[in-house]
């Protein structure tokens, strides 16, 4: 027996859905109709490209009655815990359907069948039209099956993608399970489905991010921050994070361990794929879980290969001596990592320079190292003046451990008066200090030594990089050729002086500067 069941939903509401978002509250129902657990195994669809007809069943049933009222929902008071709940999926997704996309809609459960159709109705005296169900018996049958005529091959596509954006066992895009717990899971991402560095985030059952991590992370107890999340929209950058964090803190340490480990590509803090959320804060609550049962067993397997970046709160004249140091290092393969890391056992970049003896001793020069400083000194206010703005040359220190990575140094400040030297080299830093290494006053010519002595004079005009700085040594080196005889004079006496190699010290009274130059009130900039 037919029966025409009219719906308070006029065909002209203006709604516009896409195919999967029809196909997504389909499949919703028999979701949630199945549950999530058991929806791998009791949800079938098959689709007959010959009759372009897609049929979705279960062997569940529900009351046909679910369908006619907007807003009723068997979801209504799970709030917040799963998608859908606002008692509209099925009605709006076949009024969309039926009009727009010229789909032929049949439902059947229990002992009933109903075809989606339309029907004339009256407001104020005004003929329009609304959507109806025909409504017939049949035999009665424990399931429920859903037929769709009228679907072409590219949108049974976009069905099968909408299916594996629920979250449930058996999904294509699962891969090894690294975590699976009641209301939590994290997985591999399946090597048929993977692409590098790209992954899947589902909220409540459903895809709600694509993210750079190549895991797929469950979370079907996330609280939206939106209560109104009827579009199912992606999750905010804020409620990623806070999705993903929840799920990692229900890991145990050897849970975590195999995520940590499949995170490899991204313990430098860094994002892959253009994402905008940084990794950061998942490894750190990575490493805080496994850090009391696996710090030696991440040390032995990694130390060789890592090394930890640098902690912020380090000095800006101690960080660039360390990366001096690191560059020029036989450990500059090692890569950088996260500073969290050395809860594991992975020594940081300053440590390791400070272990290697890689940072500035700084000690004011012996008397004959004072000499033939005094000799770089005239040398450069008789044949170099013009080319730097000093009223009196800096104070120079001496650097005295062999393992330092630099020959020169200059400690510099910002100059705030941007005076300009007669070929037209704006100022940029005071230079407060210059340091020479020692082998340069003691093994190194006359020639080798000036040059570093002058480099270093010449960074008021900018960093090594800057293009100020290139002129300034272009014109240097041009003036030491101009006045190569004017400079032999000095040259011999440079090689009169004799030094004592010995410099362990001799001279008690030599003063030892800290290594970053503060106790003599050294502050600023670093420059080699």
């Amino acid at each position: 027996m037919q029966n025409i069941r009219k719906l308070n939903i006029l065909m002209t509401y203006p709604v516009s859905w896409t195919v999967s978002m029809v196909f997504r509250d389909y499949i919703q129902n028999f979701f949630d109709a199945v549950e999530p657990e058991k929806f791998g195994e009791q949800f079938f669809y098959e689709y007959n490209k010959s009759t372009s007809t897609l049929t979705m069943k279960t062997y569940t049933t529900f009351d046909k009655e679910w369908l006619y009222y907007v807003g009723a929902s068997t979801k209504r008071e799970h709030s917040g815990c799963y998608a859908g709940k606002f008692g509209e999926g099925f009605k709006i997704a076949s009024l969309v359907a039926y009009r727009d996309m010229k789909f032929s809609i049949q439902m059947e459960s229990k002992d009933w069948t109903l075809s989606v159709t339309e029907s004339d109705t009256y407001i104020d005296k005004t003929k329009v039209r609304c959507m109806a169900y025909n409504v017939e018996e049949r035999a009665f049958e424990n399931n429920s099956i859903l037929t769709l005529k009228g679907v072409d091959s590219k949108q049974f596509k976009d069905f099968k993608k909408t299916l594996a954006d629920f979250y449930y066992i058996g999904n294509p895009r699962l891969g090894e399970a690294l975590f699976v717990g009641r209301y939590h899971a994290v997985y591999k991402v399946s090597e048929t489905v993977s692409k590098k560095n790209s992954g899947y985030l589902y909220a409540n059952y459903q895809l709600r991010k694509n993210i750079s991590l190549p895991l797929v992370i469950c979370n079907n107890r996330f609280q939206i921050d939106d209560d109104d999340d009827r579009e199912r929209e992606f999750l905010t950058n804020t409620d990623t994070v806070r999705c993903i964090l929840e799920t990692f803190g229900n890991l145990d340490c050897d849970q975590a361990f195999s995520v940590l480990l499949c995170l490899k590509d991204f313990w430098n803090g860094r994002a892959k794929n253009h994402s905008n959320i940084s990794p950061a804060p998942f490894i750190e609550e990575l490493v805080h879980i496994v850090k009391n049962k696996y710090s030696k067993t991440f040390q032995n397997q990694f130390k060789e290969y890592y090394v930890a970046d640098f902690f912020p709160y380090i000095s800006p004249h101690r960080k660039h001596m360390a990366q001096v140091w690191f560059r020029a290092s036989n450990h500059c393969k090692k890569k950088r990592i996260l500073n969290i890391f050395t809860l594991l056992g992975i020594t940081d970049i300053e440590d390791l320079c400070e272990e290697n003896d890689g940072f500035t001793a700084l000690k004011l020069p012996e008397p004959e190292e004072a000499k033939r400083i005094s000799i770089l000194s005239e040398a450069a206010g008789l044949y170099f003046s013009d080319l730097y703005q000093y009223q009196k040359l800096p104070e120079c220190l001496i650097i005295c451990n062999e393992s330092a990575p630099v020959q020169g140094l200059a400690h510099l400040q910002k100059d705030v008066f941007h005076s300009q030297n007669s070929y037209g080299l704006t100022i940029k830093y005071k230079v407060e200090s210059i340091n020479l290494k020692r082998k340069v006053l003691h093994s190194g010519s006359f020639g080798e030594a000036l040059s570093v002595y002058l480099h270093e004079l010449l960074h008021q005009y900018g960093g090594d990089c800057s293009i100020q700085f290139h002129r300034a040594l272009l014109l240097m080196n041009k003036r030491i050729l101009d006045c190569a005889e004017n400079l032999n004079s000095l040259a011999k006496r440079w090689e009169e002086t004799s030094l004592n190699n010995n410099t362990g010290g001799m001279y008690g009274s030599s003063k030892e500067i800290d290594q970053a130059g503060n106790s003599n009130g050294l502050c600023g900039r670093l420059e080699i």
